[in-house]
């Protein structure tokens, strides 16, 4: 059975509830994850599952209903739902239920809350560097010129490059992928620039990649706590180590929605700085990074600016 969803009616629907409990890591969900992800044996001894049956079994049920009801009534709609089901018709793979449902959960669960934090980040980021936002604007205005009255296009977002460098350097000062981590498939040997074997790595080894680590290292970005979108200026991000910025990953598996993430925040920015002004509310911590607990870099005291109309 087809679900609807309405956030404005009601902000504290079914959909949105499972969804805060599966990405809120805290406290013993928090502590189920790492034992699962350092110690599998133990988790295997234990018996336990990282999140709740109640809420897998709802996203289970949501993914397969839907799918059955779109395939029963002929229904085509341009989303990951219809990915997944001619994936499922055309693939020699046997996918199982789990196998579709599984795709659908990371997809979400990556970008519940991530994309929403990352927007947040950017206004926090504005506000405190009010060049920043004024340089952005100026940006947006001439992008609002060039369209002469239509809609934002893909095209016009990517010829803003300040827009560009000021979501990059977001994603490198508050890193919402802490880490990522590989499965090795084969026996590997690290070696450093002169062949000397640093590290062997063997097949079914677990590597983590720490990119908060990297993101924050002073040999890779100078006074890495500023927020500093010329890093990235045409002539700055080719001077990037390589492999030292990570936000999405990199190579064929990395993040299946970044362009999604970042289209979606760029135009919410361009419409956003178009018409408010971002400033300081009562309610912003002082360090906001200092503020900042959980599996996602969300601040206990939350993302609070003020939004003030621009004059007409």
């Amino acid at each position: 059975m087809a679900r609807e969803v309405n956030s404005y009616e009601d902000q504290n629907n079914r959909f949105y509830s499972i969804g805060q409990g599966i990405v809120n890591f805290r406290g013993k969900q928090m502590l189920k994850f790492f034992i699962a992800n350092t110690m599998p044996l133990l988790q295997k001894i234990l018996g336990f599952k990282v999140f709740d049956a109640e809420k897998t079994d709802y996203f289970k049920r949501l993914v397969i209903d839907t799918m059955k009801y779109r395939q029963e009534n002929k229904i085509h709609r341009p989303d990951m739902i219809q990915l997944l089901i001619e994936a499922k018709q055309e693939s020699d793979q046997n996918w199982s239920d789990d196998d579709l449902v599984a795709q659908c959960f990371i997809f979400f669960f990556a970008a519940f809350e991530n994309n929403a934090n990352f927007t947040a980040a950017i206004c926090h980021e504005l506000m405190e560097n009010p060049e920043v936002q004024e340089r952005l604007y100026e940006e947006a205005l001439e992008v609002r010129e060039e369209l002469n009255g239509k809609p934002l296009t893909y095209e016009a977002v990517m010829k803003m490059k300040y827009m560009d460098m000021v979501t990059s350097e977001t994603l490198r000062k508050w890193s919402f992928a802490g880490m990522i981590d590989r499965l090795c498939s084969k026996d590997y040997d690290l070696t450093d620039d002169d062949g000397n074997v640093v590290f062997k790595f063997k097949a079914g080894d677990y590597v983590g990649f720490p990119v908060v680590g990297l993101h924050n290292d002073e040999r890779y970005f100078e006074d890495p706590s500023s927020f500093n979108p010329e890093r990235f200026n045409d002539g700055n991000k080719q001077n990037i180590k390589t492999y030292t910025y990570l936000p999405f990953g990199v190579g064929p598996r990395m993040c299946i929605g970044n362009r999604y993430a970042l289209m979606q925040a760029k135009a919410m920015m361009y419409y956003l700085i178009l018409d408010f002004k971002l400033e300081r509310s009562p309610k912003t911590v002082k360090n906001i990074m200092e503020d900042v607990r959980g599996f996602q870099i969300n601040p206990i005291g939350g993302f609070w600016v003020r939004i003030v109309p621009r004059d007409p």
